[in-house]
């Protein structure tokens, strides 16, 4: 499988939409700023006026803070179905206790800003 060449997770958004490396509340000692940590990105509310409210830039931002998870997620559940010893979608079961499928969970569950 190839390797992943994006900047490492977990990623957490902050209420601002901007995404970081670290969790917000660890961004700050005695007031200011972790000296060069940087968003990795920033989910905007866009352009608004009457009756159109924008982009719901929080929401975009937790999907985007849940790409790490979602990928590695993604990455684990495809090693299940390309693993040869697959049998057909309608046949299948996956124990929902599993470590990888209680990890899926998770990532969407961040996905959705829950």
């Amino acid at each position: 499988m190839n390797e992943l060449k994006a900047t490492a997770g977990p990623w957490f958004a902050d209420r601002d939409g901007r995404i970081w490396r670290r969790h917000p509340d660890e961004l700050y000692e005695n007031g200011g700023g972790v000296a060069g940590d940087r968003p990795i990105a920033s989910a905007h509310v866009g352009w608004y006026g009457e009756d159109v409210q924008g982009y719901p830039a929080d929401a975009n931002a937790a999907l985007i803070a849940a790409a790490p998870e979602l990928y590695s997620a993604l990455a684990t559940l495809m090693l299940y179905f390309t693993s040869g010893n697959s049998v057909p979608v309608e046949k299948a079961t996956i124990q929902t206790e599993s470590e990888d499928i209680k990890r899926c969970f998770a990532a969407l569950k961040k996905a959705r800003g829950e």
